[in-house]
């Protein structure tokens, strides 16, 4: 032992180039008999820098036989000053020297952190020694990983015990993915020394599984080599290999290194009748290659056909056209062909409508029902009596642009009181340049189409706003590109929150405005409740009779017009005019309530009666109060005439009992006229209640020829068939004092 620390001491003298070896504290751990120490050379392959209250640490390993040796030496320095020595180690020691700085307390410095990808889905990280502070050791190291890399993404992987393991994988990763490593140590006392470096790398993916390959005789000399692999979408297929032997598959060589990853066969010409030949094939991706598979044929052994040639062009916008040339069969003729399509180039056989199986003659056929700007590959093959030949090599063509083709997903998002959300995709036939967004909705005259918005060819959504609540409408949407407009979309339907709209409530009032002997005008007031629709037009019937003829009409206002004027309704001077006038108001879902018909008569008969003139045109009685207006003739009756006036409305009138009220005129009291005087009752109920007085006269004798006229049963008596006649619209008010309804009314 003494030797042994002799000549240790004599080594790391020769090292640091002293006359006198620093204080030694040397641990010796031998395992087993027979170990040889030399350490005549051994030296550092770097420079190391000594610091004030460092220490070198020293470590010389045996790992050349079963039997290890471990030699530890601490050498403290307490000044500056730096060592170096060059030459590497010799001896029977194996494994060689290290060295690192540490220090008395706090952080030791850290080592090097490395990771590289390993197998598909693991990371093999390794890290180098770090210092360690004097009279301390390392306990286990901490790897944290990040999948991001920055300061706060950081969280622990894995604790790895003990000093000398300084290596980890990390495993069962998504392939693709990068992450980020760093570890740290922390010693026995409980400190921990600082991260290391930052290492990252990228998860490697599995490469594709290998292919299943077949190969047989095709045509005359030749080889047809097909197969199948399968491409996943997160690790697809970036092409294939084949390679070829003709010495049994004891060496291989290349027939193409670079096939596409679309290719799936090879046929293999030039060859000699009754020769084996074996090829192998494999499948790579951007993880790498996958094993190779194998297969053999004998040339010109029961031969198929030889695959053909197939071309395939567009027919306009709707068709795409195949030919094909005979193939080389073999020596066993042609018995058909079978034709296989699909979109991309794989997948084949699986679209429908799409696959044919031409006779023998046959040389084109023609692909037809396709959508404009669609694109389709295809390949053929021929059979003969050995079986199925080889396919073609694909081909494609895609059919004219045309219009836009339909949009099937238009749906609805959201929708509130009074707005609707919709979406959709683009069709094909793109770009598209514009969409024409339409809003239907079924109404009193049935389902009806308005355009909402005319929107870019790269808008997928649409709020449709300022509806009405609790209603049903239905969508339809347009696209139109260069060459025209596609067709309209399938139908979107929503129902907007709320309450529902409805056709407008009871008319208003309805009274004559003007008359005279040949014309009458009337007008009348809007439903109080519009169904939650403006009013868009009125619809008006009746009849008038003239003598003992009657005529119906019916008609509409232009517009929300209250008031519609009859002319040249003048009759022989013994005939008696009447007329029945009915009137109701309209919105966009029907018709309200008709106002309750409506008897007018006048009898034509210009100088009888004169022109009845009234002294105002509206009157406003408030509750316990009188109001009147005057009704004179513009000239002396003819005959004694009777001037009576009615109430239309439910006011309550002091004096207007009964509803009709009268008044005789002669020819020689005429000028006086009649003053009406209205009086409202106190604390009456007349919130909302307007009354119109129509004013009517007439004479007390007949005044019609030839036999009575057939009068419906609830017209005016004969005697009040007015000659000519005016009215006053009357409005009655609260003063708010009565109980009825708290409050005035108008």
């Amino acid at each position: 032992m003494t030797s042994l620390v002799n000549n240790a001491k004599s080594a790391f003298s020769k090292i640091l180039g002293r006359r006198r070896p620093p204080n030694l504290l040397v641990m010796l751990a031998m395992f087993g008999l027979g170990a040889v120490l030399a350490l005549s050379v051994i030296t550092f392959t770097r420079g190391l820098e000594a610091q004030s209250g460092y220490q070198w640490l020293v470590e010389v390993l045996d790992d050349s036989s079963p039997d290890y040796v471990d030699l530890r030496v601490r050498l403290d320095r307490s000044g500056g000053g730096s060592i170096a020595a060059r030459g590497g180690p010799s001896g029977a020691f194996g494994g060689g020297l290290r060295g690192a700085l540490g220090g008395p307390q706090g952080q030791g410095a850290t080592g090097h952190l490395t990771a590289v990808p390993g197998h598909p889905g693991d990371v093999e990280l390794a890290w180098s020694d770090g210092a360690v502070p004097i009279g301390d050791a390392v306990s286990h190291y901490e790897i944290e990983r990040s999948s991001t890399g920055s300061a706060t993404d950081w969280s622990l992987l894995y604790t790895v015990d003990g000093e000398w393991a300084k290596e980890y994988t990390d495993w069962g990763l998504d392939p693709g993915h990068t992450w980020h490593y760093r570890v740290r140590w922390q010693y026995y006392s409980g400190g921990y020394s600082e991260y290391s470096n930052v290492a990252s790398a990228t998860v490697p993916g599995w490469p594709p599984s290998a292919p299943l390959v077949d190969a047989y005789a095709a045509g005359t000399g030749g080889v047809y080599v097909q197969w199948d692999t399968y491409s996943d979408e997160d690790n697809p297929v970036t092409g294939h290999e084949i390679q070829t032997s003709d010495d049994g598959g004891s060496s291989y060589s290349a027939l193409n290194s670079n096939l596409p990853a679309s290719t799936y066969t090879y046929y293999h010409t030039g060859l000699s009748d009754g020769a084996e030949r074996y090829y192998q094939v494999r499948s790579c991706s951007d993880n790498g290659c996958s094993e190779w598979s194998e297969a053999s044929a004998t040339v010109g052994e029961y031969p198929v056909p030889a695959p053909p040639t197939l071309t395939a062009s567009a027919s306009g916008s709707s068709a795409i056209s195949l030919s094909w040339t005979e193939p080389d069969d073999g020596g066993s003729a042609i018995t058909g062909y079978e034709v296989e399509c699909s979109e991309d180039g794989s997948g084949w056989g699986y679209l429908y409508d799409c696959g044919w199986y031409p006779g023998a003659d046959q040389r084109s056929l023609t692909h037809n029902n396709l959508l404009s700007d669609t694109e389709r590959h295809y390949r053929i093959r021929g059979s003969n009596g050995n079986g199925s030949g080889g396919w073609s090599a694909a081909v494609k063509a895609r059919t004219a642009r045309g219009v836009p083709g339909l949009i099937e997903n238009l749906e609805v998002t959201s929708e509130d009181d009074s707005s609707v959300a919709l979406q959709w995709s683009e069709p094909r036939g793109g770009p598209i340049s514009s969409y024409v967004l339409e809003r239907g909705e079924y109404l009193y005259e049935g389902q009806t189409w308005q355009q909402v918005a005319s929107l870019s060819g790269s808008a997928t959504s649409y709020t449709d706003t300022g509806l009405y609540s609790g209603t049903s409408y239905t969508y339809r949407i347009t696209p139109h590109n260069e060459v025209g407009a596609g067709p309209e979309s399938y139908h979107a339907y929503a129902t907007t929150t709320g309450a529902s709209q409805q056709a407008p409530g009871d008319m208003g009032l309805v009274r004559i405005s003007s008359i005279s002997a040949n014309s009458v005008t009337y007008a009348w007031d809007a439903p109080d409740d519009d169904g939650g629709r403006p009013i868009t037009h009125y619809a008006y019937n009746g009849w008038e009779r003239c003598g003992s003829t009657v005529t119906e009409f019916e008609g509409q206002t232009t517009g929300p017009s209250t008031s519609r004027t009859f002319s040249g309704l003048s009759c022989a001077s013994t005939n008696l005019h009447e007329i029945e006038f009915r009137v109701v108001a309209w919105n966009e879902l029907g018709a309200g309530v008709y106002y309750s018909p409506s008897y007018y008569s006048f009898a034509a008969i210009p100088n009888r009666g004169g022109t009845l003139n009234v002294s105002v045109s509206s009157l406003t009685i408030s509750e316990g109060s009188s109001g009147s207006y005057t009704l004179r003739l513009n000239k002396a009756p003819t005959k004694d005439v009777v001037i009576c006036t009615h109430t239309d409305g439910d006011a309550v009138i002091a004096d207007q009992v009964p509803w009709w009220t009268c008044h005789d005129l002669t020819p020689s009291n005429w000028s006086q006229g009649v003053t009406i005087t209205l009086t409202a009752p106190e604390d009456g109920d007349l919130d909302d209640h307007v009354a119109v007085i129509h004013q009517a006269v007439g004479t007390n004798s007949k005044y019609w020829a030839g036999p009575e006229p057939d009068f419906p049963d609830d017209r005016l008596d004969p005697a009040f068939h007015s000659v000519s006649g005016r009215s006053v619209k009357v409005t009655f008010t609260d003063t708010g004092s009565n109980t009825g309804d708290g409050g005035p009314g108008s």
